[in-house]
């Protein structure tokens, strides 16, 4: 997969050939989580090489084993090998640019070895989320799914969802505004040299320091994240400041901790519900500490979801298209 000029090209035909192995899944299943209901991307075109005995028995070993386990390591060894890098990395204001092209060639391989974990844990993803559609009802006919609870606000309450982190700190940032009336002043004159007016005023420190340390952490996140040439947090502070005097005026039952509790009680209650949907059986428990919860929850949003970002869209290219569907305009067949 690869993100030139704001656009996303990804290989669909990786993914279609997971859901050719796969019993019980089909090409729109595999097509929807990066397509939705558009339907526009090339047709499959089979191969005599798509289906493998060997390859979808052991894809159902590794399906039964995502559903069981109750840690994934692989994930946490490569948190933890990101923040050393990251924190191994020279001063930017005391980088020459030779020192800077360096840091950023030095991480392809590491990059490289740890996207293939993120592949294989947002493919378990789909093995959670498929299971727990398929049990909620979310299969046969158009009325039985339109009664079925949303499979995602069984998960909503579950905590420990890495992606929701940024969003959380934000709304601390927003809370620290909201109960000074210093800080307030600041917000109130607008955003333009906010970020320098803040560090100008002594008895701005402690939100400072607290911005700091959310730049740290989260500076990489940010609008298209995924696109290099675009700025993030840390590269163009202005944006997620904007975020926090927006949270600022939120009232307090909007914070992101008593939501997850509000939700949590729903799940845990068996009375969960869906934008159209009817009770969640109590059959369905998604249980903490397995991995249906931390793919879902953990593994998924780690590399991709930040609040307020919509996924981008743009050309599809699967390999094995034909020649009449290798052709995509400027602004892509999605877009």
């Amino acid at each position: 997969m690869g993100v030139f000029g704001g656009y996303t090209y990804l290989n669909l035909s990786v993914t279609r050939v997971v859901a050719i192995r796969t019993p019980g899944m089909s090409l729109a299943d595999a097509d929807a989580p990066f397509l939705g209901s558009e339907g526009r991307a090339p047709v499959h075109c089979p191969d005599r090489r798509d289906r493998n005995i060997a390859a979808t028995l052991r894809g159902l070993r590794y399906g039964w084993r995502i559903l069981g386990a109750t840690s994934l390591p692989e994930l946490d060894d490569a948190v933890v090998e990101i923040a050393t890098w990251r924190d191994g990395l020279p001063p930017l204001e005391e980088s020459s640019d030779d020192q800077l092209l360096d840091a950023a060639t030095g991480m392809m391989a590491m990059i490289s070895r740890i996207f293939a974990v993120h592949l294989a844990i947002t493919g378990g993803t789909g093995i959670g989320l498929d299971a727990l559609r398929r049990v909620t009802g979310h299969q046969g006919t158009a009325r039985r799914r339109s009664r079925a609870p949303d499979p995602m606000s069984l998960l909503g309450g579950l905590g420990a969802v890495d992606s929701a982190d940024p969003a959380a700190d934000l709304w601390d940032l927003g809370r620290l505004v909201r109960s000074d009336n210093g800080l307030g002043t600041h917000f109130d004159a607008g955003l333009a040299d906010l970020n320098a007016r803040l560090r100008a005023d002594a008895a701005a420190s402690n939100f400072v320091a607290a911005f700091d340390r959310f730049l740290g952490r989260h500076g990489a996140r940010g609008p298209n994240e995924w696109e290099m040439g675009c700025d993030v947090w840390g590269t163009a502070p202005e944006l997620p400041l904007a975020l926090v005097d927006r949270m600022r005026h939120a009232d307090e039952d909007h914070s992101p901790e008593i939501r997850g509790r509000r939700t949590d009680r729903r799940t845990r209650g068996g009375r969960g519900r869906g934008p159209t949907s009817g009770p969640v059986p109590r059959t369905v428990a998604v249980r903490p500490g397995t991995a249906v919860h931390h793919v879902a929850n953990k593994g998924a949003g780690t590399l991709q979801d930040d609040p307020g970002r919509g996924h981008p869209r743009g050309p599809i290219a699967p390999s094995r298209a034909g020649p009449e569907d290798r052709r995509t305009s400027p602004r892509g067949v999605a877009g």
